[in-house]
């Protein structure tokens, strides 16, 4: 299992090389990692790293990667590692909009997410075939979610306003029909 998990992290780290962040997260079942002085399971301890604790991803690799921990090098096995992906800051004024769904049935969840150039206030507004379905919201939170209990063609908007007045919109839209 946890091998299978390694290599699903070196697989996803390749697939999202240009996102991929330099750092990464210690997941270990026992409360420290053994930073190693070469790749193998038999090499020399170069210090203890503790479960949680971020380090800095120098070479990812399949079974060992080479990581540095408050100014030490060495060895990790893979498996350990929860890469951290932190997404590449938007230019001023963008907004991307995220609709976890296009058609889902009545019941069901459908999520919203937002990046901004910009954290300072968001307004969410619903409209169901067209007419208000909930009046908008003010909110400091960039995720929502919505369980839809009517059929029909649903439109969510969500404005950003930064500190200095600047206001972008995006609306994405989704159906729901039959029941779950």
């Amino acid at each position: 299992m946890r091998r299978a998990l390694g290599i699903l992290l070196f697989v996803l780290a390749l697939c999202l090389s240009t996102a991929l962040a330099d750092h990464a997260t210690i997941v270990t079942p026992g409360g420290k990692l053994n930073m190693r002085k070469t790749p193998e399971d038999k090499g020399r301890i170069v210090t203890y790293v503790p479960n949680g604790a971020s380090v800095e991803v120098e070479e990812l690799g399949e079974t060992w990667s080479l990581v540095t921990y408050k100014n030490k090098s060495g060895y990790v096995k893979t498996e350990y590692l929860y890469i951290v992906v932190e997404p590449e800051p938007l230019p001023e004024g963008e907004v991307q909009l995220t609709v976890s769904a296009d058609e889902l049935k009545v019941g069901e969840v459908v999520d919203f997410s937002v990046a901004a150039w910009a954290e300072t206030s968001c307004v969410w507004q619903v409209t169901k075939d067209g007419e208000s379905f909930c009046a908008p919201e003010d909110a400091t939170h960039f995720s929502a979610a919505l369980r839809p209990r009517e059929e029909g063609s649903y439109e969510v908007t969500v404005t950003v306003t930064d500190e200095n007045g600047l206001s972008v919109s995006r609306t994405g839209a989704f159906t729901v029909s039959g029941t779950a």
